[in-house]
């Protein structure tokens, strides 16, 4: 891994590497993007950058706002009803 920046990083692997920016919450793979969860090259970088291997108390920052539980329970709060027959 290096560090090209305080939030960019490339991680280097045998075949090819992988640059990832905190800021855009972006890695060049393109998971992160997709599926607004930080990628396993998003998490090297995660983990680098808050400088210890477990970063569970800040893992909110990285992690797209509509997939925390605050907003799933603001969408499930209501009550649903069944459809009948």
């Amino acid at each position: 891994m290096i560090a090209a920046d305080d939030m960019e990083y490339e991680l280097l692997g045998p075949s090819e590497g992988y640059a990832v920016k905190l800021r855009e919450y972006s890695c060049q793979s393109g998971s992160w993007q997709v599926n607004m969860i930080p990628c396993s090259h998003a998490m090297a970088a995660i983990n680098h950058y808050c400088g210890r291997a477990v970063v569970n108390d800040n893992m909110t920052d990285f992690v797209h706002q509509s997939l925390t539980m605050s907003i799933y329970l603001q969408i499930y709060r209501g009550m649903i009803h069944p459809i009948l027959d």
